[in-house]
Formats: C-alpha cells, structure tokens, sequence
C-alpha cells in the first residue's frame, strides 16, 4: 500500500494551496528540503507527500501543474503552510492528547491489511512510527486551530447565494446528453497491411450499401459486425457518453438526431463502425430543489473556508 493511502492525515485536506512561504532557518541539504523557523521538512516527506499529488491529485484541491519541477514546488509550498499552521497552534497553546493520537494511529494502522504492511511502508518510505504520531498530533493540532480561529468567523452561505451559485452555473448542473447507439463493426488493427485494410473498407462499405437498400440494422450486426460484446445484441452498445468512447464515435452519436438515423463510417482505434441512433437523451439541467441547494452550499462553504485559510497562512 503506498504512503499517501496509509497515511492520510500527512497529505489530507489541510494541506491548503498557498503562495510560497517564508523560511527561515538552515539552508537545504541533502536531507532537508526546506526549513521554516528552525523546523526542518525533510526530503522523505516531500517525496512521499509527491508519490500522493501522482496517485491523487484531488487530494490538493487543484489540478497539478505538468511538469515534476512545479508539481514540487506545488507541494513543497503546502508542506512549508502546514508547519507554519503547527508552529500557529502551538504558539497558541493547542494541546493533542495522547488518546487522540492513539485514536488516529489506529484509524492509519486499519487502512493495510496487517501489521507486517504497516512495518514495510514505513520502511519503505524511511518512515518511523514516532514520525507518524508526530504529523497525526500536527494535523489534529491544525484542525483544533482552524476550528478555534477560522472556522467561527466563517460567514454562513444563504439561500439567495447558492441560488445565485446555481442561475450562473448552469453548466456545472447540466446532465450530458446521452446516446443509446448501435454499430456494426469491422476491426482494423495497427498492424494490418494494406490488403486487409482495403478488404475491411470493402465489408464496411458493403454494410453501408445494405443498410440503404433497406435492410435491417440488427440483423444485418448479428451476421457480420466484428464486435463480440455487442453482435448477438443487434450492435446495441447502451449508452454513450464522452469519455467513455473515442472521441469520434461520441462525435457522430451525438450527430444522430432521430431515432433510427444511420451514420456514415466512422474510423476509431477499434477500426470501422457504422452507427444506429436507438434512443437519445437530451442534455438536461438538474432542478434546483433541496438535495442540490444542501450540495451547493456544502461546496461554497468549504470554498469559503478554504478562501479564508489562504488568508490566514498569509497573514502568518
């Protein structure tokens, strides 16, 4: 199991985006990566607070930058916020009992299937026990701060502000259009030569010509398309969305716009298709009733919150 899923609270929600901090201190070296008034951050935990940005990038909030250089930048300015938010709360006296770290060394402890994972993470990420109970006492200390300092002073959203959310978003409540699609395939793989590429245009081409004399789409998938999972259902492969389909497949579904109506060929990795509009389900905008009004204000109150942190780490 890796670090960033056994060891959550060393790279949760806490760790905010922020502009780069001020250090102090010693300088980096091999081992020390950055230093905040006095307070090493090791190259161990970069690295493996990098292995969870790679594994799940939601975890910080934003989309990560491309390159590696600015994806550790990234993460090394949230390492450099999180300490100076410990450093906050123990200046303010916050204090973590050992139960409570307890309490969260067995919720970290429960995340591997046994004890001996538990031991070879930590081994493997140059890790000890002491440093964990260390960061789980930090992010509680953190938490404690933010629940004291931050969160009181956190305006509540109202109703006219989550409606007013919804009326100039709406593509964010737009439910995709969506496309129940037939086809008839003829593969063409990369490594076809040029006589069977030409012997795959002819059949498609012939399906083309049956399909416009009349003949019907699936039976005419059933005897000759080359997709296993869909033939015996008349070519039906459910719904289409983008995303799960390649783009010029969702693009020619999309172009359908009765049901019934047949494409031309479409050419995709998979080779050649001819499409069959089965049933379509316009794009639809969610209604804007109790369940999503709670949905967005839970999203605008952490947005809100989270605005406020950056606020408060500047102000550090």
């Amino acid at each position: 199991m890796l670090l960033s899923m056994a060891f959550p609270a060393l790279f949760g929600v806490l760790l905010i985006t922020s502009p780069p901090a001020v250090t102090t201190g010693t300088p980096p070296s091999k081992d020390v990566v950055a230093s905040v008034n006095g307070v090493a951050i090791k190259r161990t935990t970069l690295e493996a607070s990098l292995q969870a940005a790679r594994l799940n990038p939601l975890l910080f909030g934003s989309p990560l930058p491309r390159s590696p250089e600015e994806t550790a930048k990234v993460v090394l300015d949230q390492l450099i916020s999180a300490e100076l938010l410990a450093q906050e709360a123990k200046k303010k006296g916050v204090a973590v009992s050992d139960a409570e770290v307890d309490a969260s060394m067995k919720q970290t402890k429960a995340a591997f299937k046994s004890e001996a994972d538990y031991e070879a993470t930590l081994k493997e990420n140059r890790f000890t026990e002491a440093d964990i109970r260390a960061d789980a006492r930090r992010q509680i200390a953190i938490k404690r701060l933010f629940e004291k300092d931050l969160l009181p002073n956190v305006p509540p959203i109202d109703d006219a502000t989550a409606k007013g959310f919804y009326d100039t978003n709406p593509y964010q409540f737009t439910e995709p259009e969506e496309n129940r699609i037939a086809h008839i395939l003829v593969i063409v793989d990369s490594d076809f030569d040029a006589k069977r590429r030409e012997k795959a245009r002819q059949k498609i081409e012939q399906v083309v010509a049956d399909l416009k004399s009349g003949k019907d789409f699936a039976l005419l998938a059933k005897s000759v398309s080359e997709d296993d999972g869909s033939r015996d259902k008349g070519g039906d492969v459910g719904w289409v969305v983008r995303g799960e389909w390649p783009t010029e497949f969702v693009t020619a579904a999309n172009a359908l716009a009765k049901k019934g109506d047949v494409s031309g060929v479409v050419t995709t990795r998979f080779g050649l298709h001819v499409l069959q509009l089965v049933e379509k389900h316009p794009a639809k905008l969610l209604p804007y009733d109790d369940k999503l009004k709670r949905e967005i204000v839970a999203f605008l109150d952490r947005k809100r919150q989270e605005d406020m942190a950056l606020d408060y780490v500047d102000a550090l």
